[in-house]
């Protein structure tokens, strides 16, 4: 039986507290029971903790923006990037919408709407993963890899130093409880970053993937070059140095003197 809207936005509240209560969690412990242990000089201590508010605040921004922004703001882009295409096989509609159904667009069930570049709609994020969260979902990912890889390196640099010798019972056990939770998001978050890097290589979405898995359904070729695929992808098609895509802050926003699109 189908969820009713008033449901899922209860789930959803659920999944999305739970989540970002997990993350606050860990930050608590580890500042409270873990870092005082350190013996570091106060400059070493200054570079971790500025990186540590770099992660944190990157990490709560791609996750918080993929969850509120709309997740498709260019539906027209492979019209106007493969035209042959539209040509060779002519427009398509959406018999749900009524509406016309560019390339690459496909209509999520969850949200009720066509989605632009569309991958999936995901749980964690409670949103579509289409042309535009798809930047905001890698790069959710990618921080939380980082922050669980240094959270593993920390601790273990702690124990090797220590053998949790002489070390509050409390720390310990804070020790252990973020040491396991690292362990889980590093290798799922890792599978995760394979997953999505080979995506953006051949320049396919999970739906057009499982679609060329099937030996009845034809995809269309889209990949441009890894270069291109990831400029595309990561940064909406703006003509900017690959770095930029993992900076917490939005290319749309910038000066469209820097926008050009990709031939």
């Amino acid at each position: 039986m189908p969820l009713s809207s008033t449901q899922q936005k209860y789930i959803n509240a659920f999944i999305i507290i739970i989540t970002i209560g997990s993350i606050c969690g860990v930050i608590i412990l580890f500042y409270l029971f873990v870092f005082p242990l350190y013996q570091i000089n106060f400059f070493i201590k200054t570079v971790h903790v500025i990186f540590h508010c770099y992660v944190i605040y990157s990490l709560l921004y791609f996750y918080i923006k993929c969850i509120i922004s709309v997740p498709s703001k260019n539906l027209l882009l492979y019209n106007q990037l493969f035209p042959k295409y539209i040509e060779q096989y002519g427009e398509r509609h959406c018999e749900y919408c009524k509406k016309s159904k560019p390339l690459r667009t496909h209509h999520c069930s969850t949200c009720k709407q066509c989605i632009g570049r569309y991958d999936h709609h995901c749980l964690l994020i409670c949103n579509c993963i289409g042309d535009y969260t798809i930047r905001l979902f890698i790069n959710t990912i990618i921080y939380f890899f980082i922050g669980s890889i240094y959270l593993i390196g920390m601790i273990s640099y702690l124990y090797y130093n220590t053998l949790f010798k002489n070390i509050p019972l409390i720390s310990v056990a804070s020790c252990c409880c973020i040491f396991g939770v690292s362990v889980a998001i590093t290798v799922s978050m890792g599978l995760y970053l394979i997953y999505y890097f080979y995506l953006i290589y051949n320049n396919y979405t999970t739906i057009e993937l499982i679609a060329l898995l099937s030996e009845n359904k034809k995809v269309l070729n889209y990949n441009r070059g890894f270069y291109n695929n990831w400029k595309e992808i990561m940064l909406y098609n703006i003509d900017l140095p690959l770095v930029y895509s993992f900076l917490p802050m939005d290319p749309l926003t910038w000066s469209s003197s820097n926008s050009s699109k990709i031939k």
